[in-house]
């Protein structure tokens, strides 16, 4: 997941966008949870926070019931 949003970035980096990244990693250092939030704007963006996402990308289901919470 972290890799995808590197690779976001950069595609957004190298099509004059601004971006920014920002990893998150669980309490575990191999094999546990991480998320990451890109935001890619052709306008300055004030905060790497996301409070409405365009799209979202999860992997497995805990992942969707952790960030999709009625």
């Amino acid at each position: 997941m972290l890799s995808l949003g590197k690779i976001l970035c950069s595609a957004g980096m190298n099509d004059d966008y601004n971006v920014t990244f920002y990893p998150s990693y669980g309490a575990e250092v191999r094999g546990g949870t991480c998320h990451a939030g890109v935001v890619i704007a052709d306008t300055p963006i004030a905060s790497p926070l996301v409070n409405k996402a365009d799209a979202l990308i999860m992997l497995n289901e805990p992942s969707l019931k952790g960030f999709c919470r009625a």
